[in-house]
């Protein structure tokens, strides 16, 4: 399949690009960078892509398998790049790509439906305040809790959406509610106990690492499992098949 040279402009750092770097994450690749966003510098299909056309790019073995977006230049596979209307800064569209999408990967995972009582776990991060306003766009009245360390954040966490701020405190939730939908982004490190907090039937999507712990160890799923409920993950690593996309305002910054 023909490439397209994509000029790169400002790009996100990733947890998984740290952890390539601390040689936590394989790659056979020179240079970084699994998503990006720029204009195209140089085309074979000038009527999709033309030249001077902001686009997006995802995952796909970027930065792992060729060379990624954190090159000048990115030369990148057809079914790589999206093109995007947007009025958006660039430093603010290159919080979008991988952000947002894997927070819709995972939405969708999650299964959402009319009465649901959502737990973000890891609420200040980029994909946890992704997550919020996709919930927040689909059903603006669902009870949204979310997840902080530090309850110094929790005004802050309230006035970007959450219904409510529960202290995670050495990995323990510091509440009894429980939640018929998680997006668990700390990992395999607090899912046994996220599991604690789930209503029989629910769902619990593992998609981040922010534990810094990669696998699932003495985990038993007969037991750890709570009664009749779900255990899925999230992943934006396919990306085919994405539709153009038109964005206006930043939905995806994390609460620091």
């Amino acid at each position: 399949m023909p490439n397209r040279l994509v000029s790169s402009f400002p790009n996100v750092v990733s947890k998984q690009n740290i952890t390539q770097q601390d040689d936590q994450y394989h790659a056979d690749t020179r240079i970084l960078g699994i998503e990006g966003v720029g204009e195209i510098a140089q085309t074979t299909d000038p009527q999709r892509l033309p030249v001077g056309q902001a686009v997006i790019s995802i995952m796909g073995e970027m930065g792992r398998n060729f060379d990624g977006s954190y090159a000048e230049y990115a030369l990148l596979p057809n079914q790589q790049i999206y093109p995007v209307t947007t009025d958006l800064p660039w430093t603010q569209l290159a919080v979008f790509p991988e952000t947002c999408y894997t927070a819709y990967t995972s939405l969708k995972n999650l299964r959402p439906a009319p009465g649901d009582r959502y737990l973000i776990r890891g609420g200040t991060s980029g994909v946890g305040i992704a997550m919020l306003n996709l919930i927040r766009a689909k059903d603006p009245q669902a009870y949204v809790a979310g997840t902080s360390r530090s309850l110094a954040k929790a005004a802050r966490m309230k006035d970007a959406g959450y219904s409510t701020v529960i202290k995670d405190q050495n990995g323990h939730l510091q509440t009894a509610e429980k939640f018929d939908k998680v997006l668990e982004l700390i990992g395999p490190v607090t899912v046994k106990e996220t599991f604690t907090h789930v209503n029989e039937g629910g769902i619990v999507c593992v998609t981040g690492l922010l534990g810094n712990q990669w696998t699932l160890e003495h985990f038993d799923p007969i037991t750890d499992i709570a009664p009749g409920a779900y255990l899925t993950g999230g992943y934006s690593g396919g990306g085919h098949g994405r539709k153009r996309l038109t964005n206006s305002s930043p939905t995806c910054r994390g609460i620091r």
